[in-house]
């Protein structure tokens, strides 16, 4: 599985495995290990989006208004 990292004007793949993420994990520790992996404060992804995709990758994004 991967894990897609799209924030502040950037996209990273890591392993999901590789930041200790296993399938059905919940999205805080999703946020967790996107924020410990990109050296955030856990706080900088509050507002971000944990999507998942039929593959089974994850995809955290910036939360988007429409409208």
């Amino acid at each position: 599985m991967i894990l897609h990292i799209r924030w502040n004007g950037k996209s990273v793949d890591v392993d999901s495995s590789a930041v200790g993420l296993r399938d059905g994990s919940k999205d805080r520790r999703i946020l967790l290990a996107a924020a410990r992996h990109l050296d955030l404060d856990p706080e900088a992804l509050k507002e971000a989006v944990v999507d998942r995709t039929p593959k089974g990758d994850y995809v955290i994004r910036p939360n988007a208004v429409f409208g």
